[in-house]
């Protein structure tokens, strides 16, 4: 017998049009609705995406690009989440759980790596439709620590010369730090899955923040 994630079916292709007005979840919905998807619970994007036209695509494709525009224009990230028949969408802030793995609750052994190999900047350049030069954002230290790390992009609409400093701060909190993984092996706890918030605490170890909490890419319980 070979079972499917719900998910897989997003791989379908079909031509899609983003309209003005539309956001990551409104688009998430357009596309389950176009699939023949079920959709279970659904948090609210706030931004308006860019009107786009994507040919050929598949649903994946298209509400990854919305998510990554709305984790930029609202600092928030949104995740697919299968739910048996259903897939649903959801705001990862709305995923953090009570759960805390330390010495006391049962950690056994770690790994912990922190680089910046993948998606992380320093220096952010941006310019609009409507702007005559572009607005730049630079982290002096970080450049002198790493090198220097360039993101640049040119926004149309409905992004305005006024939006841009207020841009610059939301790309520099996402993508100016190190991205961390940690690996854990631990006694388990059946809530915790791919997507869900938990709070790491090592008395020994100073690289983070104790109590700092970690969203699981992936997770195997074993009995």
């Amino acid at each position: 017998i070979v079972a499917y994630d719900v998910l897989r079916y997003l791989k379908s292709k079909d031509t899609y049009i983003i309209g003005k007005g539309q956001t990551a979840s409104d688009i998430f919905k357009t596309v389950c609705k176009r699939l023949e998807l079920e959709t279970g619970t659904i948090d609210a994007a706030t931004w308006h995406q860019t009107p786009n036209a994507y040919e050929n695509a598949g649903g994946f494709e298209v509400i990854r690009d919305a998510i990554e525009n709305a984790l930029e224009h609202e600092k928030r990230f949104y995740v697919l989440i299968p739910e048996g028949k259903k897939i649903s969408f959801r705001d990862l802030s709305n995923l953090q759980t009570d759960i805390i793995i330390d010495e006391e609750n049962g950690e056994i052994d770690f790994q912990h790596n922190a680089n910046i190999d993948e998606d992380v900047y320093n220096q952010f350049k941006v310019i609009s439709e409507d702007a005559k030069e572009w607005k730049v954002a630079r982290n002096d230290d970080h450049v002198k620590q790493w090198g220097l790390l360039q993101y640049s992009q040119k926004f149309g609409e409905p992004v305005r010369e006024a939006d841009l400093p207020g841009l610059l701060d939301k790309l520099a909190a996402i993508y100016d730090r190190p991205k961390q993984k940690l690996s854990l092996t631990c006694f388990g706890d059946w809530n915790v899955r791919a997507g869900v918030g938990v709070h790491v605490r090592f008395t020994d170890f100073k690289n983070f923040d104790n109590g700092q909490g970690y969203y699981v890419r992936e997770c195997t319980h074993k009995v």
